[in-house]
């Protein structure tokens, strides 16, 4: 169980702090592939623009926010999430489905301290 981090490009920026508001361009993905979100592109879930958010303060997943600690800004990378760290056995209808693993590919661009 856990996160499983897969680094395809080294930023060479800080890592974020616990409560920074940080900037994320992402695609949300089940372990099959299908799309469950994305800021990337005008038709997306954010209509093209980046995803800002405090870390600690429950706006993502856990999983996502472990890993996001360890990347340094700029960089690119595919994060595995167990179900335990996502939506658990409850899941996020109608989009993600009880006990699904997900992947995330992510861009860090930025971090601020809160």
């Amino acid at each position: 169980m856990g996160i499983k981090t897969e680094v395809l490009e080294e930023g060479q920026g800080d890592n974020p702090g616990p409560h920074d508001f940080v900037t994320i361009h992402y695609k949300l993905m089940l372990l099959d592939g299908t799309l469950v979100g994305n800021s990337y592109g005008e038709d997306s879930d954010m209509g093209g623009d980046p995803f800002r958010f405090c870390m600690g303060c429950g706006s993502v997943i856990r999983g996502l926010e472990m890993a996001i600690l360890e990347l340094r800004v700029g960089s690119k990378a595919r994060i595995m999430v167990t179900p335990d760290l996502a939506y658990g056995t409850k899941g996020l209808y109608p989009f993600i489905p009880a006990n699904a693993g997900l992947i995330c590919e992510l861009h860090l661009l930025h971090a601020q301290a809160s």
